[in-house]
């Protein structure tokens, strides 16, 4: 369980908010910025409705206070789900 819950409507394509946080390691999300701390492909496996994207290991991610870190980004048609361990569950609606 996170303490946060993040919802963001953006006009933008999940392709393009994934190839910015995969390939740049950065990501804006309801006007905070999340940051890979080391840059690391993840390997995307087909699921029913969406695909999984799953990291190797845990990439830490910089926030402000103690260590965070994402293990998967789930990818749907209309939006994208991931976690910051432990702080906060984001998802990003599509328009």
């Amino acid at each position: 369980m996170s303490f946060l819950r993040i919802t963001e409507r953006v006009k933008s394509t999940a392709n393009a908010m994934l190839f910015d946080l995969f390939h740049t390691g950065r990501l804006e999300v309801g006007g905070r910025t999340i940051q890979l701390r080391e840059l690391l492909l993840p390997v995307g496996t087909r699921e029913e409705d969406h695909i999984v994207w799953r990291f190797s290991e845990a990439v830490r991610v910089a926030t402000p206070g103690p260590d965070a870190w994402i293990t998967t980004v789930k990818q749907y048609r209309d939006r994208i789900e991931f976690s910051v361990r432990p702080w906060a569950d984001v998802r990003i609606e599509f328009e």
